[in-house]
């Protein structure tokens, strides 16, 4: 007949395993909670505008800031951290797709988790994140670039198509529908003159040619967008050094 007591004995062991089992994942569960409550999710919010910046030294100021938070709350549990940190790269990634309105996302995800997983130190944790911020503004950066020289030569070909006319900054400004302001420093910035320095060169390359061909210079000036021929000498003295007579 079994033993009463012993049975008795190995209930209460069991129940007090149970017990410290339950316990134990209650506890641990309050710490996740705890930690997603105190989490700062601000901060994200500012390495997302720094990165928008193209800041790179404060989008890292900002992301180290919540590096430190996290080793630590986490007590600088490694897993734990790469934990909040994927999310935080998740988050990036769908607000720079919002932002740019972009179908495709910017980071590579797979790519990126499969060299996180290889990491097993903090230091080089952190280092891993901060490159990937710097690679990320670096790629905004060229992109923006591309956007801009794109712009740039859509304004030069409206220009060269239009040249004959009374063009003005205002009426290219409408035509790709931009402020005329940002316009002036977005091509200067591009082509390191400024609209109207460039218009004119169009203009007289363009005199130049028609003048060597034999045209009248009162028809010259006209094909190339001035009504006025005294005015089209004057620019032309000042642009070549020579009247458009001697020019001939």
């Amino acid at each position: 007949m079994p033993n009463s007591s012993l049975i008795k004995s190995e209930i209460a062991d069991d129940f007090k395993k149970v017990s410290e089992i339950y316990n134990q994942t209650k506890k641990t569960v309050k710490d996740e909670q705890f930690s997603m409550n105190s989490y700062p999710y601000q901060r994200e919010k500012k390495v997302f505008a720094k990165i928008i910046d193209k800041n790179k030294k404060l989008a890292k100021l900002e992301f180290n800031k919540i590096y430190s938070y996290l080793v630590k709350e986490e007590k600088e549990n490694l897993n734990r951290i790469k934990s909040f940190l994927h999310r935080f790269l998740i988050f990036l990634n769908r607000r720079l797709m919002e932002y740019y309105n972009e179908q495709h996302p910017y980071l590579e995800m797979q790519k990126l988790e499969a060299e996180i997983e290889l990491i097993n130190n903090l230091k080089g944790l952190k280092i891993y994140f901060e490159k990937i911020l710097e690679d990320l503004i670096d790629e905004l950066c060229d992109n923006a670039k591309e956007e801009k020289v794109e712009i740039i030569e859509t304004v030069k070909d409206y220009i060269n198509e239009n040249y004959s006319e009374d063009i003005n900054l205002d009426d290219i400004a409408d035509y790709i529908s931009f402020s005329k302001y940002y316009l002036s420093k977005l091509f200067k910035e591009v082509e390191g003159i400024n609209y109207k320095d460039y218009l004119i060169k169009v203009r007289m390359e363009e005199a130049k040619k028609r003048l060597k061909n034999g045209d009248k210079i009162k028809v010259v000036a006209s094909e190339v967008g001035y009504s006025d021929r005294n005015y089209f000498s004057r620019a032309f003295k000042k642009y070549t050094g020579i009247s458009p007579g001697k020019f001939k």
